[in-house]
């Protein structure tokens, strides 16, 4: 399959009281379409940035981050906002959903974004994650995990070949944990969406294609689970 979301010799260098700090150094990794990676590490090892640095939301000091044949870093920042908007699904552990929206206008916010809703793609995402029946609700009425999922649709309405996800399930009682990650593999390989996954969850990270360990600055890709 096609890589989609690809980076190579990438390193992000910050100023420090006490110097320079490579939280990335040299970092490469491919995904393929349809492919699930999970990263794992300590805290502060840099899991974050990196995601940050995937989305475009960051540049790097050094290397380079391709989404498919496009070099990120060779964007405008306004260009760069485009290219993700129909190219990169984004879910944090905070789903960030407007509180003045229905669940149903959250998802389709991309959409509306853009100036056009397709309002029966929103409906189909909503059954997806198993909230069809939640349709009209505002976020506050939600439970955590509720939230969460809709977040998961909302990041996958514009069919983006690559969805990133930042520790989703944090914190989530494993039910909930359960069943958004369900509903974020499940809506994602629908659209044979690559998903890198980070997490300190091991069952969810199990779950994954491929698993990978940052720490260091190096990103560790374990080796596969014999057949």
């Amino acid at each position: 399959m096609s890589v989609v979301l690809g980076t190579r010799g990438l390193t992000r260098r910050f100023a420090t009281p006490a110097g320079p700090l490579d939280v990335l150094n040299g970092v490469d990794l491919e995904v393929a379409a349809g492919e699930v990676v999970a990263i794992s590490g300590p805290s502060g090892s840099g899991k974050s940035t990196l995601l940050h640095l995937l989305a475009g939301l960051d540049r790097p000091t050094a290397g380079e981050v391709r989404w498919g044949d496009v070099a990120v870093h060779d964007l405008a920042p306004d260009a760069a906002a485009r290219a993700r908007n129909g190219r990169v699904g984004l879910v944090f552990q905070h789903h960030h959903l407007l509180a003045d929206l229905s669940a149903h206008e959250n998802v389709t916010l991309p959409g509306r974004v853009q100036g056009r809703v397709d309002a029966v793609r929103g409906d189909a995402l909503l059954e997806a994650v198993g909230l069809a029946g939640r349709r009209d609700a505002r976020p506050r009425t939600l439970s955590g995990g509720e939230r969460l999922r809709v977040a998961v649709a909302r990041a996958l309405y514009a069919r983006p070949a690559v969805v990133l996800a930042d520790e989703p399930t944090g914190s989530l009682d494993r039910a909930s944990a359960d069943a958004v990650v369900d509903a974020l593999l499940a809506a994602a390989a629908a659209d044979a969406a690559a998903v890198v996954l980070v997490t300190h969850d091991a069952l969810v990270a199990a779950r994954a294609d491929r698993r990978a360990h940052l720490d260091g600055g190096r990103l560790w890709e374990d080796a596969p689970a014999a057949s």
